[in-house]
């Protein structure tokens, strides 16, 4: 292998940022988790509107639950219901 190249795989691996990281790791087991899945079967349409998720969003993602599909943690609407997710759940810690 060419000695610049190696340089440039250790230069890359070293520039992540471990919090990022962690962060990314969280977030999948978070959307992975059972209390995850039932927290979204619970929601109401009007429980998300305001964070721009609509009805029909809403119920795609709850079939996908439903049918045992794995949510992705990288599309949106998932990121926006985790987001919202943490400020319940910081709510409820404080």
């Amino acid at each position: 292998m060419p000695k610049g190249r190696n340089n440039l795989n250790n230069t890359m691996i070293t520039s992540i940022k471990d919090d990022s990281y962690l962060e990314f790791t969280n977030d999948h087991k978070i959307v992975k988790s059972k209390e995850f899945h039932d927290w979204i079967l619970s929601l109401r349409p009007k429980d998300v509107r305001d964070k721009g998720i609509s009805e029909r969003e809403l119920k795609r993602q709850k079939a996908k639950i439903r049918k045992g599909k794995l949510l992705n943690a990288k599309v949106k609407i998932v990121k926006v219901i985790l987001q919202l997710y943490r400020e319940i759940k910081l709510d409820k810690n404080n």
